[in-house]
């Protein structure tokens, strides 16, 4: 039993620093990324709900050859959105906007 003890939480520590290790990896394709809870809660809380325009705001972002077209892009979303900087949604669709130009 002490032995189980031992190797679990080794286990769980070596889980963490994957995931860690994945959440910093680079994106190819958002969409593929974006897990389908993700999807909703960015549809719903960042486009109003209209799914079209976050399809169409991936699209755009996933053509973009520079991080600073798709910043710019986003501070224009920001806008018309009108997006909470300290919304951790918003902040966590910047970062794996961020991370499709790592």
């Amino acid at each position: 039993k002490k032995e189980t003890t031992k190797v679990t939480p080794a286990k769980k520590k070596v889980d963490e620093s994957v995931a860690e290790k994945l959440q910093h990896n680079k994106i190819t394709d958002l969409k593929s990324a974006i897990c389908i809870n993700e999807k909703f809660q960015f549809i719903n809380e960042l486009f109003d709900g209209n799914m079209k325009e976050y399809t169409v705001a991936l699209d755009q972002i996933n053509n973009f050859t520079s991080l600073d077209e798709a910043v710019g892009y986003l501070n224009n979303l920001k806008d018309v959105y009108k997006w909470n900087s300290e919304n951790p949604i918003a902040i966590n669709f910047q970062e794996l906007v961020e991370r499709r130009f790592a």
